[in-house]
């Protein structure tokens, strides 16, 4: 039986991986911060083996790194990540670090570890973001977070190719989970036209996890925006994003 990690998997798409991977006969590992959410994952998921970690502190990205070393998985998908909404020099500099803490800190620490034990055939899935490509004012250090995420996979691709290591960048859209609203977001502004489930966004990335033949996946409605800023000025770029964000904002982060 193939093995799988998950961070974030208490909810979102941390937790649709879990129970994808599951059906798919992994035996599957979920890490979050609550374990309360753990335990009602685990009921879902006859076998789970869960974590209680907070990645966002040196002592939880220890913890799990050591379940990396110490374990034997054929897949890390590092989807645990957080986002506050709000003016830069008005949010907590203490939100900003532990944001990059989480969003990269961790991710870098548990990719690490994993690929010095990873074999020909092991796969690493980092979830970025659509919003990578596209600096959202309101939002500048978690679309910077999650650009270092989407160039870093990116190499670590190339880097794996030859030990037979898949590795992949997974870019979603809009997607419904609770990840919005904690950021300090509107729901009621998610125009529910170009939104996506948890399932759809971790079913396609698992679909491309047996093709192996992309080093970036990006799923939803940005996709066509996406590829637009190729070949608009920068300028634009910016402009069109703080038009897609400004509504979605509710309040500036608190100091």
């Amino acid at each position: 039986m193939k093995t799988a990690l998950v961070t974030g998997a208490s909810e979102g798409i941390g937790r649709a991986f879990a129970i994808l991977l599951s059906q798919a006969g992994y035996a599957v590992t979920a890490v979050a911060r609550n374990e309360e959410r753990l335990k009602e994952l685990s009921t879902e998921i006859p076998g789970l083996k869960y974590v209680t970690a907070d990645l966002s502190q040196p002592a939880g990205m220890a913890k799990v790194a050591d379940v990396l070393t110490a374990g034997r998985f054929n897949l890390l998908v590092n989807n645990a990540g957080m986002a506050t909404f709000g003016l830069f020099h008005e949010m907590p500099l203490e939100t900003s670090r532990q944001m990059m803490d989480l969003n990269c800190g961790a991710l870098v620490e548990l990719s690490r570890a994993f690929l010095a034990v990873a074999t020909r055939g092991d796969a690493l899935v980092n979830v970025s973001s659509g919003s990578s490509y596209l600096p959202l004012p309101w939002s500048g250090i978690y679309t910077g977070t999650k650009g270092f995420v989407t160039s870093f996979t990116e190499a670590l691709w190339f880097e794996q190719r030859k030990r037979g290591i898949y590795v992949l960048a997974l870019c979603p859209g809009g997607t419904y989970s609770k990840f919005h609203t904690r950021a300090g977001g509107d729901a009621s502004a998610l125009v529910p036209a170009v939104m996506q489930t948890p399932e759809q966004v971790a079913g396609i990335a698992l679909k491309h996890l047996r093709k192996r033949s992309q080093p970036v996946v990006i799923c939803g409605s940005q996709k066509f925006l996406i590829f637009l800023t190729r070949f608009v000025p920068r300028k634009w770029v910016i402009l069109v994003a703080s038009w897609m964000t400004e509504n979605a904002e509710k309040t500036p982060a608190k100091k």
